[in-house]
């Protein structure tokens, strides 16, 4: 039986802290917003509503390689360099940070001056402890969360964090 763990009106009220620590941390600087279109759409159309900050958004998709190595393909790269740009990756869920750190990698090949990950959920208690997650909305523990850009396509269109269990 599924049951809400979060409704629309939690999810923004995070969603409004997260922007008002990136106005503070970014002021008078631009951001570069990375967001992962199978997992973080939602996410960042959310967030910019409550940014006043410079912010150049720009979506990146991949997905799983079965053989994994590498452990993803990437299906839509970032054509622009980030090159000293203060670049953020937003994600969906980390729940053991094995991908995001495989990204995280790729990603600081490209030279950014910052660059750091805020994710809509993490699993704390599973996740690897070389993965530095720098913002994150919700904690969850054995949760099969769902909804919010989160889960298989018709899950995902749910605007709120759900249990599947």
């Amino acid at each position: 039986m599924s049951r809400v763990l979060y409704d629309q009106k939690q999810i923004q009220s995070r969603i409004k802290l997260l922007a008002n620590k990136l106005n503070k941390e970014y002021f008078n600087k631009e951001l570069t917003i990375v967001y992962f279109l199978n997992s973080a759409s939602f996410f960042v159309i959310d967030l910019l509503k409550y940014l006043k900050i410079k912010v150049n958004i720009i979506p990146f998709s991949f997905k799983p390689n079965l053989k994994k190595d590498p452990p993803v393909f990437i299906t839509l790269d970032v054509l622009e360099s980030l090159e000293n740009k203060n670049v953020m990756l937003l994600e969906g869920m980390i729940i053991t940070g094995n991908t995001p750190l495989y990204l995280i990698e790729y990603f600081k090949s490209k030279k950014p001056k910052s660059l750091k990950i805020s994710a809509i959920g993490i699993k704390s208690k599973l996740i690897n402890k070389e993965m530095k997650v720098n913002n994150f909305l919700f904690d969850f523990d054995n949760e099969m969360v769902v909804g919010y850009g989160i889960g298989n396509s018709h899950e995902k269109c749910i605007l709120n964090l759900i249990d599947k269990n």
